[in-house]
């Protein structure tokens, strides 16, 4: 589509001017390949959900823009970690403001997208958020999750520790027992408690229980991202009755 053509384009020409040292640059590129991840994984998911022709565009325009603010953040506090700069996503907001974007589109189709994009790290999305709202950031949330699988699966593989991508946990096998049960409760994870890199895991594991749409879940079984992530934790009874949980969820949702 001409519009997402014009979309592409400005995010590769808005991103091209972040540069730096050798831990900048590694810390941006980064961003930049998972957004274009995510972007793809969106398309896949909004293309079997059979959508018009509008929203497909919204939907796909909230994935390209959901971390336009890590560039920033980046820029000037050197993390990722939101706790410790700025809240990406409603900077993501405020940057798109000021850049005069999605303009082509209605005021309350560009409400949504802006929506979408200040709700796509939210632990869990707000009942009041618009239907629409909701569908895009929905797809933005699965798209990401599943992309994030991707960037730290390789460098759990890699056996090396990459701080920007860890968030400069604790390198242990350790798990934090709140962060344990709460995976294996189904509640939603207290990010904040994590310590260690095992705990990371355990989240991500969680992860499998909130992706909303059966695609998502094709996606995982395709590319054994559940398989991976436990390859890399302990065998321990606590990881085991996880992987059950989990395993259990993909074949059933995945279909």
């Amino acid at each position: 589509m001409k519009r997402l053509n014009y979309y592409e384009k400005f995010f590769q020409k808005y991103t091209a001017v972040f540069c730096g040292s050798d831990e900048q640059i590694h810390g941006f590129s980064i961003k930049k390949r998972h957004t274009m991840e995510v972007y793809h994984h969106a398309e896949r998911i909004a293309s079997s959900l059979k959508l018009d022709n509008d929203d497909f565009s919204a939907a796909m325009v909230s994935a390209l823009f959901h971390d336009i603010g890590r560039f920033e953040q980046f820029k000037h506090f050197g993390t990722y970690v939101d706790r410790d700069s700025v809240n990406h996503a409603s900077h993501g907001v405020r940057v798109l403001k000021e850049l005069g974007l999605l303009d082509d589109f209605t005021p309350d189709q560009k409400k949504n997208i802006l929506s979408a994009i200040a709700c796509h790290n939210c632990p869990v999305l707000p009942e009041r958020l618009p239907e629409k709202a909701a569908l895009y950031c929905r797809i933005v949330r699965d798209a990401d999750k599943l992309d994030i699988f991707r960037v730290v699966i390789e460098v759990y593989e890699s056996g090396k520790y990459d701080p920007v991508i860890l968030l400069n946990l604790e390198e242990s096998d350790a798990i934090t027992p709140s962060i344990g049960s709460s995976v294996l409760n189904r509640k939603v994870v207290p990010y904040h408690k994590m310590r260690t890199t095992a705990d990371f895991k355990m989240v991500q594991l969680g992860w499998f229980s909130e992706l909303s749409f059966p695609e998502s879940y094709r996606i995982a079984r395709e590319q054994q991202f559940a398989e991976k992530i436990l390859r890399s934790l302990p065998d321990t009874p606590e990881v085991r009755k996880a992987e059950k949980q989990v395993m259990d969820t993909i074949s059933r949702m995945a279909g």
